[in-house]
């Protein structure tokens, strides 16, 4: 499975909570499912500068589960599942972009082009995205069938 993981999904894996908050092992779980299993993750040069400048930040304050995160994540690289051959302006619009935050549209427009699955906990993204967006959970229970 191809997956993009956004930034609240990617910070929830390096501090263990989600966005509401409450103690969550989903997105963590995802990372490590990248490198053991056969998930790749698709990002954009900039999307990946961004997920350093993430670690780094909570490197600061979290310890131990961003050290994870950033392990999995440069790991799943250096065995060759991380393709970040594309930059965001080389990504088409999609028809409907109404709703969609500006920070949100590289990733919206990355599942779009690639047919990967994005894992967000954004409700208004995942509903206006479809099948291609769905919570953390969801994507293990998919990966597990």
């Amino acid at each position: 499975m191809n997956l993009i993981i956004d930034k609240n999904v990617l910070m929830a894996a390096c501090t263990g909570d989600n966005p509401h908050g409450e103690t969550d092992a989903t997105a963590i779980r995802i990372l490590s499912d990248v490198v053991i299993c056969i998930h790749r993750l698709i990002v954009t040069r900039e999307i990946e500068i961004d997920y350093i400048r993430i670690f780094d930040e909570m490197k600061k304050t979290q310890g131990l589960g961003t050290l994870l995160a950033s392990r999995f994540y440069f790991y799943a690289k250096k065995i060759g599942k991380v393709d970040n051959t594309r930059t965001n302006a080389e990504l088409p619009a999609i028809a409907d972009e109404g709703g969609i935050k500006p920070e949100d549209l590289p990733f919206a427009r990355l599942a779009n082009i690639t047919g990967a699955t994005l894992v967000t906990y954004d409700g208004p993204l995942r509903q206006k995205l479809g099948e291609h967006a769905r919570l953390p959970q969801h994507v293990i229970e998919l990966s597990q069938n």
